[in-house]
């Protein structure tokens, strides 16, 4: 199978980068507290952190536009295992940070990624759509010009459990890897495979899929 058919769409923030340890730390600085993100982090209980929602809004806003994701740190593992499937198979950032809100996210998020050194053909932004919608735009795209998503064999990484057993019933997307969080606990679907660290991912996708050696 041709290399652009066979896809990683890997999410950013919780998923190669430690977000909830940066934006925890940001706002134990500006609001002096001692937040300890290993507690567990979720946007809808609004970080763990025990704050009003228009606090909440307003310190996510001057974290997003502070450049303080420039120095988020990367989770372990995570640019080793893209090194290793790269060569086959195209991997896609697919990111939904709000970056059509906020065009400056575009180059702290570019420039996070290469002062890493993550390998990357392309970067999916965030067009204000979820991510099922933005698959089925995909897939029209797609058989406009003759093809079907058969055709593809596509893989995506996240940290989200809705989010994963969504994609995974789009009928796009073969597997969905999801990345252990306390937040995340909860059923998914079979095609949702938990995993602990990229270590505990290289084995299972080397041992699950026929990997081109």
């Amino acid at each position: 199978m041709d290399r652009n058919k066979k896809i990683f769409l890997i999410d950013i923030d919780n998923t190669i980068a430690n977000y909830s340890k940066g934006l925890t730390e940001f706002s134990n600085r500006v609001l002096r507290r001692n937040s300890n993100w290993k507690n567990g982090i979720y946007e809808s209980e609004r970080l763990n952190l025990n704050i009003q929602d228009p606090l909440y809004e307003s310190l996510k806003e001057v974290y997003r536009l502070s450049g303080e994701k420039l120095y988020l740190e990367p989770i372990e593992g995570a640019k080793d295992f893209i090194d290793m499937v790269k060569q086959h198979y195209k991997i896609l950032i697919w990111t939904e940070r709000p970056t059509h809100e906020y065009p400056i996210i575009k180059e702290y998020t570019k420039e996070w990624l290469n002062k890493h050194g993550f390998y990357y053909d392309d970067i999916i932004w965030n067009r204000g759509f979820n991510m099922l919608k933005e698959l089925e735009i995909w897939k029209d795209e797609k058989e406009k010009i003759g093809e079907t998503m058969s055709e593809y064999e596509i893989y995506a990484i996240d940290d989200q459990r809705n989010k994963s057993n969504t994609l995974s019933n789009s009928g796009i997307i073969k597997e969905v890897f999801l990345l252990d969080w306390l937040y995340n606990v909860g059923e998914v679907n079979g095609n949702v495979h938990r995993f602990k660290d990229y270590l505990d991912l290289w084995k299972y996708f080397i041992n699950k899929i026929d990997y081109e050696k």
